[in-house]
């Protein structure tokens, strides 16, 4: 993490009787994988009576209650989340001199919180003088997806910028979130999922129109983790106008639906040029959620990139959820019906969601048996999608269910476990181009989630950790993002 060089205001003095904190610093000494370890800090005081008989500087852990108090998060779990840590206090006897300066560094730091740093002036007759300045937020862990983003490898995960009482608090689940249920817009829970993301090799979230009208977006580019603009069709679209095609069908030749989608598109370009908005390739990338509804997209698709040209001198990259859920394969009839209304040529890399699972009743035999057939649809949708020269993201997903928050019952959940997600991890990774996506961060909703939970704790970052370790190790890397 680079700490920015903190300064207390300089004080004018003007009772030349008067001790005070002329400035008060701290600045990193260790820092590894963007977590810093030791920090030095640096104190300067003015002494013109020469009765300063102690200079303290304290480090103190910041504590967040409000996670218990406002955020339900259980009180056995609040240590999980801030390891707790000691008060440090160093003490210094100043010489006989009317200015003077001290410094003392900080090691070992725990992190994964912020800290205030106090320095305080005690006289010979009691009275104190006192200054206060509180850290960033600083890393409990190293931050592996910063390492493997170096190494052209790109691990995405759908965000969600919810309130969690407005959406999960609502349902029944059988978990929630280790940190309670927060709202995406506390700068600390942002840091905390930055954290924890970046632990287990995360390096971009992907953010829709929702996060960025809430501000959550803004807010995360302004953090240390890459953000992609994520889009989906609103029910403004107008649907089902194509003849020939499911009523499901967005026709971007149909002006409203036209000028709709521009609009969205050109929200996210505004961002574009930030140094934290995600570059493949070294050009803005977007995720276009459901973009399999999207017919006859070509020209839309070219003029919503030419925003980015505007914003950033390059046009945007396009990632498209329009590859088929399981079963399907690129022979089956209705694809083919399909996709001759689909102008892909302006479409950089090909994707589905949510691991390409259709937990349908009509499909039961896949969705029980989703472990058997998931490699062997990489395979196929892969090789289609390197025939038409365009990328293949894989899709993994730790689990997937909506019946608890949905009310959708006649769903079949898609089994979840660590050890499951271990080994859909391993075959996304046999055919990615060195992109893999994740469905979802926090999506608790719909059972989709891999951030530390209440029942199942960090055993998804765990497991998402080891393998990207093992694969970072023999991967021989190349992108250049």
């Amino acid at each position: 993490m680079r700490q920015k060089l903190i300064h207390v205001k300089q004080v004018r003095v003007t009772d030349s009787r008067d001790a005070t904190i002329l400035k008060l610093t701290y600045r990193p000494t260790k820092v590894i994988n963007d977590k810093v370890y030791d920090i030095r800090v640096e104190t300067e005081i003015l002494n013109p009576s020469l009765n300063i008989k102690e200079v303290e500087i304290k480090l103190i852990p910041v504590e967040y209650p409000h996670f218990i108090t406002s955020y339900g998060m259980r009180k056995e779990d609040y240590l999980k989340v801030f390891p707790p840590e000691d008060v440090r206090t160093v003490r210094f006897i100043p010489s006989r001199v009317e200015r003077e300066a001290f410094s003392t560094i900080f090691q070992n730091l725990k992190g994964g919180r912020e800290y205030v740093i106090s320095a305080r002036l005690r006289d010979s007759l009691g009275k104190v003088v006192e200054k206060e300045v509180k850290t960033q937020y600083i890393r409990q862990f190293e931050n592996l997806g910063k390492q493997l983003y170096e190494k052209g490898i790109i691990v995405s995960a759908s965000y969600m910028p919810w309130n969690m009482k407005e959406i999960v608090g609502k349902y029944n689940l059988p978990d929630k979130p280790l940190l309670g249920l927060y709202d995406t817009f506390d700068d600390v829970v942002e840091w905390k999922h930055i954290d924890w993301a970046g632990y287990c090799g995360v390096n971009v979230f992907w953010i829709d129109l929702y996060g960025v009208e809430r501000g959550v977006f803004l807010k995360m580019l302004n953090k240390e983790i890459l953000v992609g603009g994520m889009w989906g069709p609103s029910p403004e679209y107008s649907r089902g106008t194509l003849i020939g095609l499911p009523e499901w069908a967005i026709d971007l030749k149909n002006l409203s639906n036209e000028e709709l989608f521009l609009k969205d598109i050109e929200i996210f370009s505004q961002f574009s040029s930030h140094a934290n908005y995600l570059k493949i390739h070294n050009r803005p990338a977007i995720f276009l959620y459901d973009a399999m509804a999207l017919f006859r997209e070509e020209a839309s698709f070219n003029k919503a990139k030419s925003f980015f040209r505007e914003k950033h001198g390059r046009e945007a990259y396009f990632v498209s959820d329009t590859l088929p859920r399981i079963p399907t394969t690129p022979d089956d009839e209705y694809i083919k019906t399909l996709f001759k209304y689909k102008d892909l040529n302006s479409t950089d890399a090909l994707t589905s969601w949510v691991g390409f699972m259709d937990n349908s009743r009509e499909n039961r035999k896949y969705a029980e048996n989703y472990d058997d057939y998931y490699e062997d649809h990489l395979r196929i949708w892969s090789n289609y999608t390197r025939s038409l020269n365009k990328e293949f993201v894989p899709t993994v997903i730790p689990g997937f269910y909506n019946g608890y928050s949905w009310g959708e019952q006649d769903q079949i959940p898609i089994a979840r476990s660590p050890n499951l997600f271990y080994n859909r991890l391993l075959s996304a990774l046999k055919y990615s181009e060195n992109h893999i996506r994740i469905d979802t961060w926090n999506d608790f909703g719909e059972w989709t989630y891999i951030e530390p939970s209440v029942k199942e704790g960090f055993a998804y970052l765990s497991k998402l950790r080891e393998v990207l370790l093992e694969f970072s190790s023999t991967s021989e890397g190349g992108r250049q993002p």
